[in-house]
């Protein structure tokens, strides 16, 4: 059984390519064949990328270089909320709208208003599963009383000429 890697057991390569992949300010930031170029992958570097992102030594290195990267650049969800929310001043100015709505979107995203998906705590779960199994049982007794006041009319077939 071999042991899994590490980011020790990186090559300067491998730290290369996670190095200009995470680069806040370069040219290849989130760029996965472009990091690989410049790390000095030659041949099939979109596979080589792929193949490299897919390694956990790799994405454990990553997300050290981009919380590093956040800290020197003072990027936390504060400062990109407020620096969204002036790009949408600017762009009100300018009436360029589609600027506008598009800081709306991301700012509704990083709230999650535009999901399904909402997120309780364990006892809010549980109250609002209670609540809604309170509201099914009187739903159901509702048509229930409705369904017996009526009587079922049997299926009419039709006539055949």
């Amino acid at each position: 059984m071999t042991r899994e890697r590490t980011i020790e057991d990186l090559s300067p390569k491998e730290k290369d390519f996670c190095m200009h992949y995470c680069e806040i300010a370069g040219d290849n930031y989130c760029n996965k064949s472009g990091a690989a170029t410049a790390a000095g992958y030659k041949s099939n570097v979109s596979a080589a990328a792929a193949r490299l992102l897919k390694r956990p030594a790799i994405r454990e290195y990553c997300n050290q270089l981009w919380e590093d990267n956040c800290a020197t650049h003072n990027i936390t969800p504060h400062r990109v909320l407020s620096d969204l929310e002036d790009a949408k001043r600017r762009a009100m100015v300018k009436k360029d709208y589609a600027v506008v709505t598009r800081c709306i979107e991301l700012t509704g995203k990083y709230l999650a208003m535009f999901t399904e998906n909402m997120v309780f705590s364990n006892d809010e779960a549980r109250q609002l599963s209670e609540r809604e199994e309170r509201e099914a049982m009187r739903i159901a007794n509702v048509l229930n009383r409705e369904d017996a006041g009526r009587a079922v009319e049997p299926e009419t077939q039709p006539q055949a000429m």
